[in-house]
């Protein structure tokens, strides 16, 4: 069973959307339903930390005991005593998995090192620097214990790993954006799966189509090309996006006779044998085909 978290609409399924106080999950599925009603309660009036405590309870929690606040862009900003806490439930638990919620995130700094600047992470440097110890030195005394630090406020999709922790930003609810496309500035959601070995999550973009540059193309026998397809984006009145459908979205490809033409998880496609076949990619909940036509004779690429 998935968790759901992220920006936006998500068909058929049912999103989870973090309110600013988060929790601390030791992961053990399902969850309690009666905790998600409160913060849906929270939600429905304006959203304060005042209004969360009354009816959901302590902005702070591990599930089973009593949170880890950084709606004021830090975390001792909001409660100094939270890092404490945080460090005796770490020092505590014997869970395989360790899973943390908050809004703001530490910091706003890609995997490669580009800090957006655009005020969606912790105010205070020190405080970034003292939960990244807080959670790298939990991870070197407990190198089998999957960690995974989720939060949001920055709208768009980011993900990095901290002295062995990976910390995930998902954010936007439909609202515009904070950065470019490029750099993970686009709309989706996440199904996060947890299993007995590991912590992991696929991309989902909000696609409203999915066009290929060509829906028809003649190979060879042996001979490789590599498709590309684009994703238009469910943007409203927001500013329109089209992107690349490829990683880090969730992309599955498909040929429906593999014996004349196959192709791998990235798009590339191998004539087999003379024949035809449909080339399929899916993403987002939605797919295009392109057809494939393998011949005797070696085409000429464009």
């Amino acid at each position: 069973m998935p968790l759901r978290s992220g920006s936006g609409w998500t068909g058929k399924r049912s999103g989870t959307h973090t309110t600013r106080p988060a929790a601390l999950c030791f992961t053990r599925l399902p969850f309690p339903s009666s905790p998600i009603r409160s913060i849906r309660r929270a939600l429905r009036r304006r959203t304060s930390r005042g209004t969360f405590r009354r009816s959901g309870g302590a902005s702070q929690s591990a599930l089973r005991s009593g949170g880890l606040d950084s709606a004021n862009n830090s975390i001792t900003g909001s409660d100094a005593s939270q890092l404490t806490w945080l460090r005796q439930v770490l020092e505590q638990t014997s869970q395989r998995h360790v899973i943390v919620f908050m809004h703001v995130p530490p910091d706003e700094i890609s995997a490669d090192g580009e800090h957006f600047q655009t005020g969606h992470g912790f105010s205070d440097p020190d405080d970034t620097v003292r939960l990244y110890d807080l959670m790298g030195a939990f991870k070197t005394r407990r190198p089998d214990t999957n960690v995974v630090v989720f939060s949001g406020d920055l709208h768009a999709y980011l993900h990095k790993n901290v002295q062995g922790v990976d910390y995930v930003i998902s954010g936007g609810g439909g609202k515009y954006t904070h950065i470019p496309p490029d750099k993970g500035g686009f709309y989706h959601y996440l199904n996060v799966y947890v299993d007995e070995a590991s912590i992991s999550w696929d991309v989902v973009p909000l696609l409203d189509e999915i066009t290929f540059g060509a829906l028809a193309v003649r190979l060879g026998v042996n001979q490789e090309m590599t498709l590309t397809a684009n994703g238009t984006f469910q943007t409203s009145t927001n500013h329109p996006i089209t992107m690349p459908v490829a990683p880090p979205f969730k992309v599955e490809w498909s040929s429906d006779n593999p014996d004349a033409a196959e192709v791998d998880d990235l798009g590339k496609v191998t004539g087999k044998a003379p024949g035809t076949a449909a080339i399929t990619v899916t993403c987002g909940n939605r797919h295009a085909s392109a057809m494939i036509e393998v011949t005797d004779v070696p085409c000429a690429m464009e």
